[in-house]
């Protein structure tokens, strides 16, 4: 929403790579917000030598059409021959945690679409929940659990 994390990633990539081309999807319910934002990636992409696009993608306050409207997006999403995806998920989850389903539906959709990397934020409250609800089952049924109860899951 304010692009801190972004501008660090930029500067790190062309630090380490040739000019590339950078896109990012951000995703608000403020269109104002969302401007702001691509002026200020769109000025610092500039200074870096990035080429740069940037998708808004306005959401609704109602839970249900904001984790549909992800998904739908992530499903049209169209990838670039030897593209790097990254998906943060830093400010947007905790919105989700009041629906477990949709939560599910949302990380099989993101781990579909193959991303190299994807960030959650560390030491918070949201990521302790999802971790529980969705991880801590597996896991316990994984190290914990011997013999017949013991159950394979996908990796």
């Amino acid at each position: 929403m304010h692009s801190v994390q972004w501008s660090s990633l930029m500067q790190a990539i062309t630090d380490h790579h040739p000019p590339l081309t950078f896109r990012v999807t951000a995703i608000g319910t403020n269109l104002n917000i969302l401007r702001k934002t691509n002026d200020r990636l769109s000025k610092f992409a500039h200074s870096l030598g990035l080429q740069f696009w940037f998708i808004p993608l306005l959401l609704s306050n109602n839970i249900n059409e904001t984790v549909d409207d992800i998904i739908n997006h992530l499903s049209n999403v169209d990838r670039l021959p030897n593209e790097t995806l990254v998906v943060n998920c830093v400010l947007n989850l905790h919105q989700m945690l009041v629906d477990r389903d949709k939560v599910v539906l949302l990380l099989k959709k993101i781990k579909s679409i193959n991303p190299r990397v994807v960030t959650l934020p560390p030491n918070s409250k949201e990521l302790m929940v999802v971790e529980q609800v969705w991880f801590g089952r597996e896991i316990v049924d994984i190290v914990v659990a011997e013999g017949e109860s013991k159950r394979e899951r996908e990796r």
